[in-house]
């Protein structure tokens, strides 16, 4: 008998879990997600629209989408802002009603939906069409007055109506051109400052014109970035019919980039800055659009700012001694085990101290290039360098760093990079070693000698 119950008290808690699950909780999200699209005035899907059409007495819009981009064909044929088109796609789709009301035909005129209204006509990719009109903001509440053109009334976020009341720049496609920094491989730029000649060699970037040297990388790839992502600030002309109206016949920047494998060629003119804007004209487009002065700045630099300035090159982690060289005095700085620097083998130093002292090193950059390609630099005063810091790993020298003032000017010396310079009055001073303020005073004696 007790078994009997024991099945049965089973058969009716599966039951009852079963209830839970499939009516409750099951039953409850697809209720709960039926009640949500029972709110929605647009149940398709966006990503099977392929065709939008915005009408109103202002302006008429027509995009078409083709590859995963939008085109705009009405009022002029060109390309469309993919995210500010799929941001209105968002947007209207994800729209809600919150109440609803029904007028007698004829009435739509006092709720905006005639005449100054706004229609949107959507067409799927399987034919069917859907369109939704906006009209007026609502007396209370920040929600304007829709319908599907019937003579039901919607009230709906304003934001639904602020998505479509855009203007023809607003939608529009904004690159100055279409590449990616990383496809290009090669370019030429003319700028205030003269013309030059940039290659990428695996992944650093030469100047090949006006001289070669190598080049900073940040510097070439803050012009490539202007070209990727930089946007227009205005179109001021489908159309170039002729260069002088945007004074463009004699271009005061010009780039010519080479993208790709097989190199393609893209060439983009630019004006000289008026009212602190520039004109741009990319060949393979026909409008002629504006750029402000900011996107001008990255890309009229001068050789000394494109080219590379760092003379010290290695690799911290792997210093293990150092020697100062300052007038009579040298000092011996060896570094441990356990990464912690002694002097003479000794004192120990400070490893902050000594860390900074390195990065200085390292970061050592040119003000300004006095010479180049020098194997013996005594004209500038560095035969008998006011300090000398070298660099060692297992023994064997990886850097060494001259230093002198000559002429009121701080000049250091790498016989590695073969380059005098002027450097910075503030990393003149941070390599001169003062045994004081290295020394880790926090150590006790005791401590030293173990």
């Amino acid at each position: 008998m007790n078994i009997v119950k024991t099945i049965v008290l089973f058969i009716i808690f599966a039951i009852l879990a079963a209830y839970v699950y499939f009516y409750e909780i099951k039953g409850g999200e697809e209720r709960e997600l039926s009640e949500k699209e029972a709110k929605k005035l647009l149940t398709f899907d966006k990503d099977s629209v392929d065709i939008i059409e915005i009408r109103s007495v202002f302006n008429r819009f027509y995009f078409e989408k083709a590859n995963d981009t939008w085109q705009i064909k009405n009022p002029v044929e060109t390309g469309g802002d993919k995210s500010s088109i799929d941001a209105m796609l968002n947007t209207l789709t994800g729209m809600n009603m919150i109440r609803s009301f029904s007028i007698k035909d004829g009435e739509q005129t006092d709720y905006g939906l005639v005449g100054r209204s706004y229609l949107v006509i959507f067409q799927l990719k399987n034919g069917q069409r859907d369109s939704v009109r906006f009209g007026d903001d609502t007396p209370v509440g920040s929600n304007v007055f829709a319908s599907k053109g019937d003579t039901t009334v919607y009230t709906v976020s304003s934001s639904a109506k602020n998505a479509v009341t855009k203007k023809l720049f607003d939608w529009r496609d904004k690159s100055i051109t279409k590449i990616k920094q990383a496809d290009v491989k090669e370019f030429n730029l003319k700028n205030t400052h003269g013309n030059f000649h940039f290659v990428k060699e695996g992944t650093n970037w030469s100047i090949k014109k006006p001289r070669e040297v190598k080049a900073e990388n940040s510097a070439v790839d803050a012009v490539l970035r202007k070209f990727e992502s930089g946007k227009a600030k205005s179109v001021a002309s489908e159309t170039m019919e002729n260069p002088d109206d945007f004074n463009l016949s004699r271009p005061a920047y010009q780039i010519d980039l080479y993208v790709g494998e097989g190199k393609a060629h893209k060439h983009i003119i630019l004006s000289s800055i008026k009212n602190n804007v520039s004109h741009v004209k990319d060949d393979s487009r026909p409008q002629v659009m504006t750029v402000d002065s900011l996107f001008i700045r990255d890309i009229n630099k001068t050789f000394f700012q494109f080219r590379y300035k760092k003379i010290s090159e290695y690799n911290n982690n792997a210093v293990d001694s150092i020697v100062v060289t300052q007038g009579d005095s040298s000092f011996y700085l060896l570094r441990d085990k356990n990464d912690d620097w002694h002097l003479g083998g000794e004192k120990k130093l400070k490893s902050w101290k000594m860390n900074s002292f390195l990065n200085t090193i390292k970061n050592l950059t040119a003000k300004s290039f006095l010479s180049e390609n020098v194997s013996s630099p005594i004209k500038f005063g560095l035969a008998q360098p006011k300090r000398k810091v070298e660099i060692y790993h297992n023994g064997a020298l990886v850097q060494a760093v001259y230093l002198t003032e000559d002429n009121n000017k701080k000049v250091a010396f790498s016989p590695n990079s073969k380059m005098v310079v002027e450097i910075e009055d503030s990393s003149y001073n941070n390599l001169e070693f003062k045994v004081d303020d290295f020394i880790d005073t926090s150590v006790t004696t005791d401590e030293e000698s173990t």
